[in-house]
């Protein structure tokens, strides 16, 4: 698994997409920044945040601390 994170978009929602180097995209929110979300690719991160915004981060859906 990879450890160098680079962030790729912070969003006004508090959505934060980040690079995983050679593993993906790391998907977290500032209002529960404990949980995160691993996803393959850009599209997934960014429809993590959809969901997010939609149902709010802290439901507890798709989430992995």
């Amino acid at each position: 698994m990879g450890t160098d994170l680079a962030v790729v978009i912070a969003t006004d929602s508090g959505c934060v997409i980040q690079r995983d180097a050679g593993v993906g995209y790391v998907v977290s929110h500032r209002q529960v920044p404990e949980a995160q979300r691993r996803v393959a690719t850009l599209p997934c991160a960014y429809a993590t945040c959809r969901d997010w915004e939609r149902s709010g981060p802290g439901d507890g859906a798709g989430l992995a601390s």
